[in-house]
């Protein structure tokens, strides 16, 4: 039970990023504007050793759209992009979690739910919710796929299975 309800304080959407640009003075970070179809944000995230703004522009990703607000770099994010990561010692192999067909402000969830108004958490809040990704590529909670209403959720890239979701 106690699992579950850590799933359910998250507030995970597809957004398409519209607009990405480096910040001038970090060699990490990338400045995103994301349109969830009934509002867009801005999301700072250290992606950009892994991913160009090139690379990002027209993807629909899954976001933490709940996350308290932070200022990076003098860049207010507003939420915070979901990628999967296999720690092994070697280099990091990033990739972002993607969809093909789901309509931008899909909700992401493991099962069907009412939806529900989701308070502000802590980034502590969501690092104990354990999402991996299975041999088939999909994100998994408690063995269950994470889902929008048309699609599972998958990598954009080759992972390992047990890549885990940060």
């Amino acid at each position: 039970k106690e699992q579950i309800n850590n799933f359910s304080k998250l507030d995970l959407k597809i957004g398409e990023i519209i607009f990405a640009e480096p910040i001038l003075d970090s060699d990490k970070l990338l400045v995103l504007q994301v349109d969830f179809g009934s509002e867009k944000r801005q999301i700072v995230s250290g992606i950009r050793a892994h991913y160009s703004p090139s690379q990002l522009i027209g993807k629909k990703a899954v976001f933490l759209t709940n996350l308290k607000p932070r200022t990076l770099k003098g860049f207010e994010s507003q939420g915070m992009i979901l990628i999967a990561e296999k720690r092994d010692g070697l280099a990091q192999k990033w990739s972002i979690l993607i969809v093909e067909t789901s309509e931008k402000g899909s909700a992401v969830f493991v099962e069907p739910t009412e939806l529900k108004l989701h308070s502000e958490i802590e980034f502590s809040d969501f690092q104990a919710v354990n999402l991996v990704v299975n041999k088939k590529g999909e994100v998994i909670y408690n063995n269950k796929p994470l889902t929008t209403k048309n699609e599972k959720i998958k990598t954009d890239r080759k992972v390992e299975s047990g890549a885990q979701i940060y």
